[in-house]
């Protein structure tokens, strides 16, 4: 069995697009509040956030194990310092609620990070065998 990346990332961004639209009715309706700005904001620096380091990963797998080692803990580096920059720019030139804004981010990373480190956990489960997957879906 091969493993799609495609299907993988786009099964990921749909069932992340329908929490995303539970929690806003959830939020309006509790709260009778309109957060659509912040949370979707929140939802798409996750989403970029996580492109950039999961397509970083799948570029790793196919270098050695020093390149994919620097890849992954650099990676966490560029994306600590990319989030840190992403919410000082929201908290100085936007008018949103940088308390829904926030929330929303970390909820969205803490669900595609648990998605990354399980796809990391597979793949090196199955030792170079994987490697036919990428080569088929580059």
């Amino acid at each position: 069995m091969i493993f799609n990346i495609k299907k993988f990332l786009l099964e990921l961004i749909g069932i992340s697009i329908v929490v995303l639209f539970l929690i806003l009715c959830l939020i309006y309706l509790i709260l009778g509040e309109n957060k659509a700005a912040e949370i979707i904001s929140g939802y798409v620096l996750s989403l970029v956030i996580f492109l950039f380091g999961f397509l970083s990963i799948i570029w790793a797998f196919k270098k050695s194990l020093k390149i994919f080692m620097a890849t992954v803990l650099g990676g966490m580096f560029v994306r600590f310092v990319l989030i840190a920059v992403a919410i000082f720019l929201f908290m100085r030139y936007t008018d949103i609620h940088i308390l829904y804004f926030i929330l929303s981010f970390f909820v969205f990373y803490i669900i595609y990070q648990f998605y990354e480190i399980r796809f990391i956990n597979m793949k090196l489960s199955k030792g170079k065998k994987w490697l036919k997957f990428i080569k088929e879906a580059s």
